[in-house]
């Protein structure tokens, strides 16, 4: 998912071309977490990566990285410390070979706070139908770019579909403000504007913006 225009790359097809030359596959998918079902079994990528204060909705202060269970030993600590140690001593100075073997060695002191936080945002996740997110965001976004298209604004062209949905348009004095008015946060430029959608958006949501574009269509 490239946070920029919201295409999302074929990770099966980059699992195979890493495969063919002998690369590791790296997946960032902090705008896409939570959002879009991928079956991280079967992509069996080396590593995936995500920040918690995207779609997820947690703190900022707080990531996590998956790894392959035969990758693991390929890491080492950067700043081991009392979190990086082998129970049930921890970390008191001394030798480093008390840092863990296990993946424990990775870890580092969390921000305590934050991570209250993410406890409360993934029991609501956790409680979610995936499918319907993927399908009630996805949905929402093509919807908002196909009538934006009719007005006359370009779009990329989405291949798979996609929460995150941008549009290149005319001048458009002050697009910012004029959603701002309609209660509608967004990255928007003058001549560009992009949204991301959430479970919590909803068709009202989507008409609001839609209703700016209306009023500033390009000229044909």
């Amino acid at each position: 998912m490239l946070s920029s225009d919201g295409i999302r790359l074929d990770l099966s097809a980059l699992r195979a071309t890493a495969d063919a030359v002998g690369a590791r596959l790296f997946v960032d998918r902090t705008q896409a977490f939570g959002v879009l079902a991928t079956d991280y079994a079967t992509l069996a990528a080396d590593y995936v990566a995500f920040h918690g204060y995207k779609w997820l909705l947690c703190p900022r202060g707080t990531a996590a990285l998956i790894v392959r269970p035969d990758r693991a030993d390929e890491l080492e600590p950067l700043a081991p410390g009392w979190k990086s140690t082998a129970l049930p001593h921890g970390y008191f100075g001394g030798s480093p070979d008390l840092v863990a073997r296990s993946a424990m060695r990775l870890d580092s002191s969390p921000a305590w706070f934050s991570w209250i936080g993410v406890c409360a945002a993934l029991n609501i996740h956790a409680s979610l139908d995936h499918t319907q997110v993927e399908e009630h965001t996805t949905g929402l976004a093509q919807r908002f770019v196909d009538t934006a298209r009719s007005f006359g604004y370009s779009s990329p062209a989405y291949g798979l579909p996609s929460h995150i949905a941008v549009l290149n348009s005319p001048v458009i004095p002050h697009l910012p403000d004029l959603l701002r008015e309609q209660g509608v946060r967004a990255a928007a430029t003058e001549t560009r504007l992009r949204i991301g959608v959430h479970y919590f958006n909803n068709d009202d949501d989507i008409d609001r913006v839609l209703d700016v574009l209306s009023q500033h269509r390009p000229r044909t």
